[in-house]
């Protein structure tokens, strides 16, 4: 029934796909390296986590992983397009709080595949002395790629832009329900990631987000 359900969810991610923003010019199709049409590695600084956690291995596309996951609630983020398996060591003696800010990029290894955006805080508490596998969902910054699939890997050291444009929405979503924290820990519904990922293809391409997109996130259910 697990592989069921998650096969159920790959196929209606490429279905979805990525959702594409309004057709722009080739020369303006990428705001920022790895953004958009770009096959250029994205800029910023390191993701720095507390001590004592490390991410082991690569996130990675896993359905056993995925599966369980979805079972326990320990599925975080906002997207459908970009979603993988991360893990976590905490080798203390104490329960540790891992925060992935906004703005946090996780890079591909593939650019055939899509780079993923942060685009609310996520916050996992990860137990003393173990390993435990989150599901991280992702808003895609480059709609002409594939949709992570079986396989795809991301790099093991994630960035943090500082792209005004991500900035900026990212203020915007801050008090949004956009996360999967806020629907049970489960995908959030079409009527609140479709907004949310139109409004990152936008940045993502321009740099900046139409009027329509802005009042549209401005109607997202609050906090």
């Amino acid at each position: 029934m697990k592989k069921l359900y998650t096969l159920l969810l790959m196929l209606a991610a490429a279905l979805c796909g990525c959702i594409h923003s309004a057709p722009v010019p080739d020369e303006v199709k990428s705001s920022a390296p790895g953004f958009g049409t770009s096959r250029q590695h994205p800029t910023g600084k390191p993701l720095t986590l507390p001590a004592g956690i490390k991410i082991v291995g690569k996130p990675h596309w896993d359905l056993d992983c995925i599966a369980e996951a979805n079972n326990e609630k320990r599925v975080y983020g906002s997207g459908g397009e970009v979603r993988f398996c991360i893990q976590f060591s905490n080798n203390t003696s104490q329960p540790i709080i891992v925060t992935i800010p906004p703005g946090t990029i996780f890079i591909s290894e593939s650019t055939e595949s899509q780079n993923g955006l942060v685009i609310q805080m996520i916050q996992v508490t990860v137990p003393p002395l173990s390993t435990p596998f989150f599901y991280f969902l992702n808003n895609c910054l480059n709609p002409d790629r594939d949709v992570t699939n079986l396989l795809d890997e991301f790099e093991a050291q994630p960035i943090v832009t500082d792209h005004p444009g991500v900035t900026e929405l990212t203020n915007m979503l801050s008090g949004k329900k956009v996360n999967s924290e806020d629907y049970n820990h489960e995908v959030p519904p079409t009527e609140i990631f479709v907004p949310v990922q139109r409004a990152v293809s936008e940045v993502s391409h321009t740099g900046s987000m139409a009027a329509e997109t802005r009042a549209s996130l401005s109607r997202l259910p609050d906090k």
